[in-house]
């Protein structure tokens, strides 16, 4: 059974491979895919993006007050999918993310991938979830047990409260001198 799981699982990811879900974006009356594509275009700086490049593009869910619906986009083009998820770092500062529309069982996957190593060292590309454990090796993660598998992040280092311990602790507890 547990074969059969993935296996469907896989397929649904094959078949989710043109899609992008866009977060944070307001939500506007006369949203279509020509404001999208020239949306996508002016942020990601690619200006070969355009209607033409988008197959359709939805909201995901139901209306809700003070929540921003995910925008659900696929594209004619992987390789156009591709270039737009490559260059996702020029939205750094917006508050606008793009991530894969990954299935209910890697989207469960990912998360906890997260939660144990941090959201800095855990990734997609292609539907496959990546994640950098204490080892700082790159690993391919398909199930929870690859997680336990993985040593966990090195938790962040915790200064002492009692100062007179060392002399490096001293030094930047000094208060400077006044400039009068």
């Amino acid at each position: 059974m547990e074969m059969l799981f993935k296996l469907q699982d896989e397929q649904e990811m094959r078949n989710r491979r043109k899609f992008l879900l866009l977060h944070g974006v307001n939500e506007n009356k006369e949203e279509s895919p020509s404001t999208v594509a020239n949306m996508i275009a002016v942020l990601l700086k690619l200006p070969e993006v355009t209607e033409t490049s988008l197959s359709r593009c939805t909201r995901m869910g139901f209306r809700k007050s003070n929540t921003l619906r995910p925008l659900l986009i696929k594209f004619h083009d992987v390789e156009v999918k591709n270039k737009i998820w490559m260059a996702k770092t020029n939205l750094k500062g917006t508050g606008i993310t793009l991530s894969e529309f990954l299935t209910k069982t890697r989207h469960k996957l990912f998360m906890a991938a997260r939660e144990k190593f941090g959201v800095s060292n855990c990734w997609t590309r292609g539907g496959s979830i990546f994640a950098i454990g204490e080892d700082k090796e790159r690993r391919c993660i398909t199930s929870l047990t690859d997680i336990d598998d993985i040593p966990k992040s090195t938790p962040p280092v915790q200064v002492k409260s009692d100062h007179s311990t060392s002399r490096h602790a001293k030094l930047h507890t000094k208060k400077a001198p006044s400039k009068t």
